[in-house]
């Protein structure tokens, strides 16, 4: 038995040597050889269709009995839609600077992911200097 699953190994490995070594399977990036470069791509692309083909929901095994769906159904408390009354209004933020990718917000300076200053013009000083004298 021992003797066979050798045999069977080195029969794999070489198929899988013989497959890194073919020319079709190195490339050559950068001037440095890469062995396998068929091999790892058409390994990667075989579990790239495996996952894709698997369901990404496995239903329960057994479906839930009345006493399981009663008992989730009395520890369930549904959450308000909207805020209770009794809580103090939202304040948005305040914006003391300018538009720029670091502005002040409530006091704390913050990079600012939102903004629309492409090319660095808002608070630019000749473009608001221009802009005053019209």
């Amino acid at each position: 038995m021992a003797e066979a699953v050798m045999n069977f190994l080195n029969t794999t490995l070489g198929w899988v040597t013989g497959a890194l070594d073919m020319p079709s399977a190195r490339a050559q990036v950068f001037g440095f050889q890469i062995g396998g470069h068929l091999f790892i791509e058409v390994f990667l692309l075989v579990v790239i269709i495996f996952l894709l083909s698997r369901k990404s929901y496995k239903p329960p095994k057994r479906p839930l009995t009345n006493k399981e769906i009663d008992e989730l159904c009395d520890e369930w408390v549904p959450e308000p839609l909207i805020p209770s009354l009794n809580e103090e209004p939202y304040e948005p933020p305040v914006l003391e600077s300018a538009a720029g990718p670091h502005t002040l917000i409530n006091g704390k300076e913050v990079v600012n992911f939102s903004s629309a200053n492409y090319l660095g013009l808002v608070g630019h000083k000749s473009y608001l200097i221009h802009v005053l004298l019209l």
